[in-house]
């Protein structure tokens, strides 16, 4: 077979042979299967003839053999530029590149098209070239078909495609859909809708009610999100750009509409302050209305509640009848800017009518006074002015005052006062008037005009020589004029809340012990006066604490001119001393409050005590006045023509001073060390405890009179001593020291136990010390405790922390147990004796005090007499102790030398003792050891024996009645 077929296998050339070799293969029984352009002819055995054939005396399979046959025919080509046309366009004819040639028969053309994939001849498409139909409307591409009938029988495409690319056109759009209605500050997005876009077509964009204008550059897609600021119509179509169908489509449009925001008011403007029953306009300010806005009122600090009906303008027209807030806003209610504004709120005040209320209250004053305080009340509204009017009382006066009191200045004639009140801004009203009267008493021609004198509402005026004889005046001023002298009596007091005038001419004396009192913190007195002092009753050479009550040119030589000029001093803090000044130069008042110690006119009486009386001549001082004080001691003095209280001068400056001062009572001597009594009286202002330097003296009082001076210890850094009217009383005690029976000079009532001890000596020494139980008292330091400040000669103190005090507050409640250490000075040696002066509180009931001479053991009960005992000169500052009852056992002291007392009794005596040891003998020796004298059997404390008069040294031997020997020299 496989022979067979290789025989069959034949070349051809040429179109004859081709034809001769599908005869001969249709006579084995093959038929053509394939034919291809590579001339290459596929042929097999028929199929119907079963599954195999004979040749000869062959069986044969049917086989597909392949034949190459050698054909001439080729389809030719077309033209394959192609073309674009729009849709539903023309197209042209598809030109032929070649035709089909060779083949042995008529060629026969046909045309296929993309639209059913070639599978098809086009119908009447037959020529060689071919025009596609108009109206086509997608891309199709064409293909040329050739045969030549009977050895190409099928169709052979020629070569190439013609593709007629249809452009489709773009469908315009019928509408715009999104949100059309915005509000300002927001966005929204339009969308085209029903269009289509063609091939290579963009939307297009734009505004305005006319399509084609206003484009709006790089906005091609069906969407346009916008956000404009005001009402505007856009429109959309479809722009063709690509051939041929460049066609712009026709539009459509849509007005988006623009609502416009409501800008929140900033502020309301209009009167806020408005009278009862009237109106006022209240607008809003700075705000802008949106789209289908209204302004919205109402009332209350919170927007938004009790908004008011009806009202929706800018303005608000309003009569309220209290005070009121008013709210305004704007309300938003247009779609979508539907969102009311914040708002702004405005109180609007309504005041009530204006009350001028009442003044009071009329009064009767003293020329050259003021009104007094007037008050305005009842009234509603604000003082805006108050008036004043005098006689006729036809016009009124502005006094430039909006406080509800006024107090006049000085006032010559009768006048009224009134008070001038608006409320709010309604129309202002007048208080009642209130009249001031001026009111005057005058003296002349020996008698009052209005027959019972000048009262402290009246003004006082004395045009002729008066005397007081026993009347106080009391006014608010005292004018004396016309050349009139006038005399204030002892025990008489001027009180005045004015100033006290003394015109050129007149003649104005207070006499010792007459008071002159005003009120206020400044001097209005005008005029010089005399004012007299007395002093204590003293000797020549005897000195006083002066201080000056007036204000002058006085100079202390003017005030003492008989003093010697050597004995004028002033105190000098930081060195303790007393220093002369220049009596001639120092004027009196150049320091207000300064005290000086001033020795008597030297023709003064030198063997009775008499007084001396001082004048003070200038303007009497008054008001306020301030004394710049050192720390330490200062000497001070009253600076008021009326006495002073110490009680409420030391509370005024409880912060600069302490509670003790200290009076000068001095006679006769300013050397300390041979003083009989002490330089000064005492007293504690806390407890009203005092000490005398004399036993003959009053007892303070705690009253600083006219003119005088004292002593008294500032704190340290302490503030200026402030003296005020406040601190001058009416007193007629006409003395320094007087006891006024309280337990304390303050208004507070403490527990008082004082012991009053006096120490004595020959030769009239004195000196007095206080030790008490008070409330507040500590065994510390403090406000009941006063500093020992004296020169006395002899002294009997107490200690506190080895300080020595003239008086010495301890606590209560009182221990019995308590010990009390005292110090005790001589200036000589001598016999002494401690005694009570007196006691108060619970030492009145029989409390036992005791004293105890640590010297001679002795233990003395003080109230059942006094304790007398002997003592060298010196300082012994553990000798003595105080008590309150008997110790469980006693030791005797050792006889020693220190018990030994001698001092000399006139020229040629010596008086010897020995506290509690009894003496049996003395023996007198010289310094060689010369036995000069000898007593015997003395049995005593105390002996006075006789000397020569042969000044030497001598050894004085005692022997006691026990026999124990103790020798002490004395020189003579």
């Amino acid at each position: 077979m496989e022979t067979i077929l290789h025989q069959l296998k034949i070349a051809v050339t040429g179109f004859k042979f081709l034809r001769t070799s599908i005869f001969l293969m249709t006579l084995f029984g093959f038929s053509a299967l394939a034919q291809t352009n590579q001339s290459t002819v596929t042929i097999s055995t028929s199929p119907s003839s079963g599954s195999s054939f004979t040749v000869g005396n062959f069986n044969l399979p049917y086989v597909n053999v392949a034949l190459a046959v050698n054909d001439d025919f080729t389809p030719g080509a077309i033209e394959t530029t192609g073309e674009t046309i729009c849709s539903g366009g023309t197209p042209t004819e598809i030109g032929s590149a070649t035709p089909a040639s060779g083949g042995d028969n008529a060629i026969t053309y046909s045309w296929r098209s993309s639209a059913d994939g070639y599978t098809a001849s086009i119908s009447g498409a037959t020529g060689e070239t071919y025009t596609p139909p108009a109206g086509l409307t997608t891309t199709t591409s064409y293909r040329r078909y050739a045969n030549d009938g009977t050895f190409n029988p099928t169709p052979t495409a020629s070569t190439g495609t013609w593709t007629v690319t249809v452009n489709q056109p773009s469908v315009a759009p019928t509408s715009i859909s999104g949100t059309t209605t915005i509000c300002y500050g927001s966005n929204t997005t339009l969308t085209a809708e029903g269009g289509t876009l063609g091939t290579g077509a963009n939307y297009q964009w734009g505004t305005g009610a006319v399509v084609g204008t206003n484009p709006l550059v790089g906005e091609t897609a069906s969407t346009l999100t916008i956000s404009p600021s005001s009402t505007t119509t856009y429109w959309v179509r479809i722009e063709n750009t690509t051939s041929p169908c460049t066609a712009t489509t026709t539009g459509v449009t849509q007005a988006v509409t623009v609502n416009q925001p409501s800008v929140a008011p900033t502020s309301i403007s209009g009167t806020t302050t408005i009278c009862y029953g009237s109106n006022t306009t209240l607008t809003a300010e700075g705000g802008t209305l949106g789209t289908g806005a209204n302004y919205q009122w109402g009332t209350g600090a919170v927007v938004g509640t009790n908004p008011l009906v009806g009202e929706t303008a800018s303005t608000l027209t309003i009569s309220p009848s209290s005070t009121t807030t008013y709210w305004v806003r704007i309300e938003n209610t247009t779609s979508p800017c539907d969102v009311n504004t914040s708002g702004i709120t405005q109180e609007v005040i309504v005041s009530p009518l204006s009350v001028g209320g009442t003044v009071s209250s009329n009064a009767n004053v003293c020329s050259g006074s003021n009104s007094g305080l007037l008050t305005l009340s009842g009234y509603t509204g604000s003082i805006v002015r108050w008036e004043y009017s005098v006689n006729p009382f036809s016009s009124w006066t502005t006094i430039a005052n909006t406080t509800s009191t006024y107090t006049s200045g000085a006032l010559t004639e009768t006048t009224k006062f009134r008070a001038v009140v608006q409320s709010g801004t309604c129309a202002v009203n007048y208080s009642s008037e209130a009249t001031i009267t001026i009111a005057t008493a005058t003296y002349a021609s020996g008698a009052w005009d209005n027959i019972t004198g000048p009262n402290a509402t009246m003004a006082a005026v004395i045009s002729d020589t008066f005397t007081s004889a026993g009347t106080d005046i009391t006014a608010c001023s005292l004018t004396v004029n016309n050349n009139a002298t006038v005399v204030i009596s002892s025990g008489n007091t001027v009180t005045l809340s004015g100033p006290l005038v003394a015109n050129v001419g007149s003649i104005v004396t207070f006499n010792n012990n007459a008071n002159l009192i005003q009120t206020g913190t400044t001097n209005n007195n005008v005029g010089a006066i005399q004012i007299k002092r007395n002093s204590a009753p003293i000797l020549r050479l005897d000195y006083t604490l002066w201080s000056t009550p007036v204000t002058s040119t006085q100079t202390l030589l003017d005030f003492s001119p008989a003093t010697l000029t050597n004995r004028f001093y002033e105190y000098l803090n930081a060195t303790n001393v007393f220093s002369a000044v220049t009596p001639s130069t120092t004027i009196f008042s150049s320091v207000k409050a300064k005290g000086f110690l001033i020795r008597v006119a030297n023709n003064h009486p030198a063997a009775t005590p008499t007084v001396w009386t001082g004048t003070f001549t200038g303007v009497s001082n008054n008001g306020n006045y301030s004394f710049a004080l050192q720390s330490g001691f200062n000497l001070i003095g009253n600076p008021y023509p009326s006495p002073v209280s110490l009680a409420q001068l030391v509370s005024d400056n409880s912060s600069s001073v302490e509670n003790t001062v200290y009076f000068w009572r001095k006679t006769n001597n300013l050397n300390q060390l041979t003083s009989a009594t002490p330089n000064y009286c005492t007293l504690n202002i806390a407890t009203n405890a005092y000490t005398l330097s004399d036993p003959s003296l009053p007892v303070p009082n705690g009253i600083i009179q006219v003119g005088q001076g004292f002593f008294i210890e500032a704190k340290a850094s302490p503030s200026p001593l402030q003296f005020n009217n406040g601190q001058r009383v009416n007193n007629h005690a006409n003395q320094f020291f007087r006891a006024n029976g309280n337990n304390s000079l303050s208004n507070t009532t403490i527990e008082s136990n004082p012991i009053w001890l006096n120490i004595t000596g020959a030769s009239n020494q004195f000196f007095q010390t206080v030790v008490g139980y008070y409330t507040n008292g500590t065994l510390g330091v403090d406000s009941t405790d006063s500093k020992y400040f004296d020169g006395s000669a002899l002294v009997l103190n107490s200690l506190i922390d080895s300080n020595q005090y003239i008086i010495q507050g301890r606590p209560v409640p009182f221990d019995p147990n308590d010990v009390v250490p005292l110090n005790f000075k001589c200036g000589e040696a001598g016999n002494f004796t401690i005694a009570i002066d007196h006691v108060g509180g619970l030492f009145l009931n029989g409390q036992s005090i005791y004293l105890r001479d640590n010297v001679t053991g002795t233990i003395h009960d003080l109230t059942a007499g006094s304790y007398t005992f002997a003592s060298s000169n010196g300082s012994f500052t553990s000798r003595f102790e105080l008590l309150y009852q008997m110790p469980l056992g006693t030791n005797t002291p050792a006889f020693n030398a220190n018990q030994i007392v001698v001092f000399p009794i006139g020229q040629n005596e010596l008086s010897i003792n020995t506290g509690a040891i009894e003496m049996k003998n003395i023996k007198i020796f010289n310094i060689t050891g010369q036995l000069l004298n000898e007593f015997k059997g003395i049995n005593s404390t105390q002996k006075v024996i006789s000397l020569n008069g042969t000044n030497q040294v001598i050894i004085i031997q005692v022997e006691s009645v026990d026999g124990a020997k103790v020798s002490k020299k004395y020189i003579r």
